[in-house]
């Protein structure tokens, strides 16, 4: 059982997902504590993590995954026009 990162109690129930956990690497679940409320990110069903640190995580992803597409758009373009 996932526990809470804040207090450690196991007992959750899930609210709705904010909007910057739709692009993420892998699934990602928002829940809250029975406790003492606050709430977390499950990622990939197996990590709980703080949105103090889930946001950043995801924001960054989202960079790098830009940026390869970019850098691998780069590489391809120039030799699919020759």
């Amino acid at each position: 059982m996932i526990r809470c990162p804040h207090c450690g109690f196991a007992g959750r129930w899930k609210p709705g997902r904010p909007h910057w956990m739709k692009w993420t690497p892998g699934p990602m679940r928002n829940v809250r504590c029975n406790r003492c409320g606050h709430e977390y990110a499950i990622w990939l069903g197996a990590f709980a993590l703080r949105h103090r640190f889930a946001r950043p995580f995801v924001k960054l992803w989202n960079w790098i995954l830009i940026f390869a597409i970019v850098l691998g758009l780069a590489f391809v373009l120039p030799k699919a026009l020759a």
